[in-house]
């Protein structure tokens, strides 16, 4: 029987339903699930903020680099409810120790609040930040 004989008995759309049933569909339709909530997650960003991931200072030196890390934490949280900190490790290509200790880091300096978004604190450095002809 050949591949291309979707006339023949037991064939579904021109493969033989014995190699069909080879296949891990459950672990294939899993993986599409997850690369399509990836997409949607990914275009919903990209469509509201741009790409808020790409320009965040490697290491922070200022309240204003911190201020940075803090808006992306309240994007992403808003995406990726279930592990926002994987969520920003795979944008940013930085380690998951490095991220988390990040985020710890920013509510220390009362950056984001325990809803996970930006304080007034935060949001001051920002307006200071664009309003100054070097920011």
């Amino acid at each position: 029987m050949a591949l291309d004989d979707s006339e023949a008995e037991g064939v579904a759309g021109g493969v033989p339903v014995e190699v069909l049933r080879t296949f891990p569909l459950g672990e294939v339709k899993a993986q599409a699930r997850s690369l399509l909530a990836r997409v949607k997650e990914d275009l919903t960003l990209t469509e509201v903020w741009g790409n808020p991931f790409n320009n965040l200072p490697r290491q922070c030196r200022s309240d204003a680099d911190y201020a940075e890390w803090a808006v992306a934490w309240m994007l992403i949280c808003r995406v990726s409810k279930s592990s926002p900190v994987k969520g920003l490790v795979e944008r940013t290509g930085m380690r998951q120790s490095s991220v988390s200790t990040r985020i710890a880091k920013l509510r220390t300096l009362g950056f984001i609040d325990a809803d996970n978004q930006i304080t007034e604190r935060c949001n001051a450095i920002l307006n200071a930040r664009k309003a100054s002809p070097f920011g």
